[in-house]
């Protein structure tokens, strides 16, 4: 009887040394697959240039300017901001620039169209370049290339002697669309 007990004992021992090494060598494997879809994208933003006024948000999407307080004689509009007196009108105008980069899209160039947010007050009358500008998206630029650079507009703001104490305060809004 002794073998048989001396022999188990031997079996558990070897047992529990085989059991401690395979634990030490357990492994566990696993995966993430990835799929997605790249779309090109544009980005847009107003900055200041040459010419131009001070724009609160410079370089960002969306720019502000404070004019001042300004009249056709008398107080000057703020600095960058000119003031150009007529016959029966005066305007405010400056420049300021657009800058549209691209991503991963084989567009070569792009088009810029610009609206008021709400309709001028009076006979007030907002233009960029030649463009004058309304409620709806009208073209301002088309067939513009992409540059790190902005592109210079010159915005004018035509005031008639005939509206009585007009208020300037609207937003000007840009859309780029990659042709």
């Amino acid at each position: 009887m002794k073998k048989v007990i001396v022999g188990s004992i031997i079996i558990l021992s070897t047992l529990a040394i085989s059991t401690s090494v395979q634990a030490a060598g357990e492994t566990a494997n696993g995966t993430l697959a990835l799929s997605g879809e790249i779309v090109g994208s544009i980005t847009l933003t107003v900055e200041e240039v040459a010419g131009s006024g001070t724009f609160g948000g410079d370089g960002t999407a969306t720019a502000t300017a404070d004019l001042g307080t300004f009249s056709k004689y008398g107080a000057a509009p703020a600095t960058g901001f000119t003031r150009t007196q007529g016959a029966s009108n005066w305007t405010i105008a400056s420049n300021f620039g657009v800058r549209v980069v691209k991503a991963n899209s084989a567009s070569a160039n792009y088009t810029l169209t610009a609206a008021l947010n709400a309709a001028p007050t009076g006979s007030i009358a907002w233009t960029i370049d030649a463009t004058p500008l309304t409620t709806a998206l009208l073209p301002i630029s088309t067939a513009v290339a992409y540059s790190n650079t902005p592109v210079s507009y010159a915005f004018t703001i035509a005031i008639p002697d005939a509206t009585a104490t007009p208020v300037l305060d609207n937003t000007i809004n840009f859309v780029a669309t990659a042709n």
